[in-house]
């Protein structure tokens, strides 16, 4: 691997006054090719934030989803979320595993109106797994709306599949308890 090296913030300001003279499909430009390279190296999040930077919210869904682990886990929900608000829902809507996990993400952060948003989007299979992620997601969204009434409706349906992560089956404790 090659080093990394940092420099000076006044080289970067520099750079970001010398970038304003440029017009912005230039800078878009700049910061796919950026997020591309970035992708190639494994810094995701870089590739991530440059894709965002580049107007290119397609390639930034895309890298999401592709490192996006099958298990959803609480140390992801930060990125997670930082990733929804600066993506708009049809960047995302393509990419299912991202569309659930967003979701979940924003139902779980008390975003519970763009959680249902993002869900009509969620892929309308129906097989187990697909039917308890869609019970548990309107579960979760019911709890944070204060919708007690229409959770525990919801709850008395679900059946648990055995592939469910840990936190998926910490959510459906909570909403029980």
């Amino acid at each position: 691997r090659e080093p990394w090296f940092r420099f000076h913030p006044m080289l970067g300001d520099y750079l970001r006054a010398r970038a304003a003279a440029h017009d912005a499909a230039a800078i878009h430009d700049y910061h796919r090719r950026a997020s591309r390279w970035f992708d190639g190296q494994n810094m995701i999040v870089e590739a991530i934030s440059h894709a965002a930077l580049g107007d290119d919210p397609g390639f930034a869904a895309a890298v999401a989803q592709r490192v996006t682990p099958d298990m959803w886990r609480l140390s992801q929900m930060g990125a997670l979320h930082r990733l929804v608000n600066a993506l708009p829902l049809s960047a995302i809507a393509p990419y299912p595993k991202l569309v659930y996990f967003s979701s979940i993400t924003l139902a779980f952060v008390g975003a519970p109106v763009q959680a249902a948003a993002l869900e009509a989007y969620f892929p309308k299979q129906q097989d187990a797994k697909d039917r308890f992620r869609r019970i548990l997601l309107h579960t979760t969204i019911a709890l944070r709306r204060d919708d007690t009434h229409r959770a525990l409706e919801l709850l008395d349906q679900i059946e648990v599949p055995g592939e469910a992560s840990s936190f998926e089956r910490h959510l459906l404790l909570g909403g029980q308890t």
